[in-house]
Order: structure tokens, then sequence, then C-alpha cells
């Protein structure tokens, strides 16, 4: 009995191959494939359901996939029209595909797609499997990310979303992500302990801490929104106007939207930033800082940066003055600068003390006086005058103070003897 070309397949295999020329109107299919649809074009293949049958819904799902269960809703994926729902209202729910598992429970996503894991003794179980995409029956749709971990320990850590790319007409692709809606999209929620430990441009979180949602900009965190603290003046414990290379000194900044206690930093002429040995807050409008150690840059000009927890920063350029106290040259610190007998006229000693940043620097005596006659010029340091008439040498012990044009003070004592110079009155006669 002859056979036909389709016959002698479906001895060989129990399979059916399809396709769309004579010569390969029937043919063996490829290994374990049951049907196999050749085409020269590109329509694979067409299946077409009707709108009938309305009363008989189960016939309306022309291509049905199903994975276990007994009914209907238990099929995971349904291509063609849904039932007679096209009826109702007008409503055109001819939909070409139709994605469903039922009231079974949430549990039974209508798409997964998943990482595997191999069960005991079997192949790899969905139960075990952790989903990558998912939507639930229940609505919704579930992103999960990169994971971490084996098993039941695994853990879900980044999601990457990358939008799509068009022409804006011009040859200029443009590349975004739209999300669209009016309820509200979920942020990563935490404290600011709770930052990550290495942040990069871009990271968005709203801080708990702060109750702000704050950015990362590559350097920091700043809160999105955030209102700059103003800077209006400062004062330099002492009455000071300027601070020490060596720190130390208590600063007292006045202004306005401080909160919690900002960071200080004081940025030198070139470029170097010192941290604030301290600070504390005060009130919205003022807080204390202590000065940091400077002396690798010097005296100068520093820019004062002041930075709130919540991000919200503002650097006043030029705007506080380090310099060192008054220098001492000469003389040595205890010396006797004058050793002249009564009457000697003098104007050879002179007191020299520099300010560090050139500054002018004037005297006075401040401990003590200057024997009668004597005077210390304030400007230039020197000490003039005629000596006082003594009864017997006599020590002038005194401390002159060298103050700069900061007002900083440096103190040094000196001593002026005055001799006693002896003269003889009458007469007298020795004999041997």
């Amino acid at each position: 009995m002859s056979q036909t070309k389709a016959q002698l397949v479906n001895d060989v295999r129990p399979s059916i191959a399809l396709g769309n020329d004579v010569s390969n109107a029937a043919m063996s299919c490829d290994a374990n494939v049951q049907l196999q649809i050749f085409s020269v074009g590109h329509a694979q293949l067409k299946l077409a359901g009707d709108r009938g049958n309305d009363s008989n819904e189960d016939k309306e799902a022309r291509v049905l996939f199903g994975i276990d269960g007994t009914t209907l809703e238990h099929a995971a994926v349904r291509l063609g029209n849904y039932g007679g729902f096209h009826e109702a209202g007008n409503q055109n729910n001819d939909n070409a595909l139709i994605i469903s598992v039922g009231s079974m429970s949430t549990n039974y996503g209508g798409i997964v797609f998943e990482t595997t894991t191999t069960s005991t003794g079997g192949p790899p179980l969905w139960g075990d499997a952790i989903p990558r995409v998912r939507i639930p029956n229940s609505g919704g749709l579930e992103i999960y990310g990169e994971i971490e971990g084996t098993a039941h320990n695994q853990v879900h850590r980044t999601v990457k979303l990358t939008g799509v790319s068009g022409n804006d007409g011009d040859g200029n692709k443009t590349v975004g992500l739209n999300v669209d809606g009016t309820a509200f999209l979920r942020i990563p929620v935490g404290t600011t302990a709770q930052r990550p430990a290495t942040s990069n441009a871009g990271y968005v979180r709203f801080n708990t801490t702060m109750s702000k949602m704050e950015v990362h900009n590559g350097t920091a965190w700043s809160a999105v929104g955030a209102a700059a603290p103003e800077v209006t003046s400062i004062a330099i414990a002492g009455g000071l106007s300027v601070f020490l290379p060596a720190g130390g000194q208590t600063v007292t900044v006045t202004g306005t939207n401080f909160t919690a206690t900002p960071s200080v930093v004081l940025i030198a002429a070139d470029g170097s930033e010192y941290q604030a040995t301290s600070e504390t807050f005060v009130s919205t409008t003022s807080f204390t800082f202590v000065t940091p150690n400077v002396s690798a840059d010097g005296p100068g000009q520093y820019d004062l940066k002041v930075t709130n927890p919540d991000g919200g920063v503002v650097t006043e350029e030029n705007f506080i003055t380090s310099s060192g106290i008054p220098a001492w040259q000469s003389p040595a610190s205890g010396a006797t600068i004058v050793n002249e007998y009564e009457g000697v006229a003098m104007s050879n000693v002179t007191l020299s003390a520099t300010d560090s940043d050139g500054g002018a620097v004037t005297y006075a005596v401040t401990t003590g006086s200057l024997p009668s006659g004597i005077s210390l010029n304030s400007s230039t340091g020197v000490i003039s005058g005629t000596l006082p008439a003594v009864s017997a040498d006599t020590n002038t012990n005194f401390t002159v103070t060298a103050t700069d044009n900061e007002n900083q003070t440096a103190t040094r004592s000196f001593t002026i003897t005055t001799k006693n110079d002896y003269e003889m009155i009458g007469s007298a006669l020795f004999t041997q």
C-alpha cells in the first residue's frame, strides 16, 4: 500500500512538520520537537479565535498553555479573545494575550522570570527558585534585583532600569524612563547611619534621621531642597580678630538656617582643608567651633565652609584670618638693657617684635615702670631719656607688652640699672 510523504514522516517520528512550499510540505522535525512550522517569510504561525460561543467561554481561547489544575483559570497563558466580555458595555476585551492563574494565591505569579535551583533528587522546582521579575495575580509589578547568596538565603540587591532610546527628529537620540501615574514612587528609606557604605553620584534615598529626601553628588549626601545656612558674622574669643595658626580658639558663628550641629572646614589659599577641632550647636542662628591647627599653611586668610547635617552648605571666601602673636626679636627676655651711671643720657636702646603677617606692632609698659626721666616710644620701641640721680645703685624691673594690629600680644621683662656716681666733699690730711 502506498503511503504519503506525511505518513512516512509520521511513521518515523511522532511529530508533525509543516512548510510553506511544496518541497517542505511535510518533513521530519528536529529532535524532541513535536510540532515544527517552517516559513520562508517572517510569519511563523497565525492562530485566530472567533467571537462566538459566548455562553461557552473555554472555547474562546484558541491557544491554551496549561500548567496544571483542572480549570481554565489555572492556565498560565491564553492567546485569543476572552469569552463574551467584548459584548458587555461595548468594552473591547478581545485580548491578544491573557495571563491568568485564577485566585489560588498571590504566590502563583502570572509571569515569572526566575533563577533556577536544583531540588534534591529531581528537576528544578519553581517553589525553590527566586523570581527576578514577577507580575502577581493580585496586581502590580514586582522587580527583583541582582541576587546574592544561595538557595533560601538569597537576597535581592540592585534593580537596573534602562530607558528606551528614541530620536527627536533632528538626529539626536534621547534616553529616558517615564514613571507615570498619580500614586507614588517608593525609594529606599533609612537613617543616616544606614547610608550605603560606598555611594556614587545619583544615589537617592529618604533619610529618616532628617525626614528629608537626599541625593549623593559624587562627593557627599545633601538633602533635596535643603536651605543653605547663612553666615553673617564671627566672633573670636578674647576679642581677637584672628586665630592662631596652632588653633585652639573658640569662634562663635552667627547667621541663619543652622540645623543640628554644622560641620566646619577652613580652606587655605592653596586649597588645603582643615576640619574644625569641634563644633557645638547653640540654635538655628548660632553655633561655636574650635579652630584647627593650620600651621602647615600658616598666617593668612581662610575660607569658612559650613555644612548642615541635611547637606545645606555655604562657603564664605576669605572670611577668617590666621596670624601668629608678635614675636620678640630683641633684647632677650630678662636682659639688663641699661647699666649706666646716674645723669647719663641714653637713646641707643630699641625693643623689637614683629608680626607674622607683617602688621604694625606697638609697645607699652604693662607691669612696673621705667625710671623717672626715661620713656618708651610706643611705635618705634626706642627707650630714651636721662637716668635719674640715685643714692645707691638701683635696679628698675618692668614688663613691656608688644601688640600687633590684630590685638594679639606678647610680653617680655627687662631691667634698667642706674649706678650711683660718688662725689668727694671737703678734704683730709694724711700723715705718716
